[in-house]
């Protein structure tokens, strides 16, 4: 998938490599229809282990913070909107950090079989 593909989805992951340590830039909130937007950068680079319970906080923020009044602003681009790209990530750090969630980083699939 093209990068520009990327800037526009919802969440996007482009890959990368800090030394050895393998993970992604995550990129967020992007969209299309009567008001597209670029997706945001949450996170530089993200180790990929901690991939999954990142998703989850943000699901969790959603159903948390999200529109329920209006079906057409129920998008996460609205609640980046509202929240803002730094109050968002802090609430994505607060929910991961909790031991909960932490219990739920995950090692590379292949390691399970």
């Amino acid at each position: 998938m093209r990068i520009t593909f990327l800037r526009i989805s919802v969440l996007g992951f482009i890959t990368k490599t800090n030394y050895s340590l393998k993970g992604f830039k995550v990129m967020l909130g992007g969209g299309l229809g009567s008001q597209p937007r670029h997706a945001d950068e949450l996170y530089a680079f993200l180790a990929a282990r901690k991939i999954t319970p990142m998703m989850e906080a943000v699901i969790r923020l959603f159903y948390r913070y999200g529109e329920r009044k209006s079906r057409a602003k129920a998008r996460l681009k609205f609640q980046l909107k509202n929240l803002g790209l730094e109050n968002f990530r802090a609430l994505v750090i607060a929910i991961t950090d909790k031991p909960e969630i932490n219990m739920m980083v995950y090692n590379d699939c292949r390691s399970r079989h």
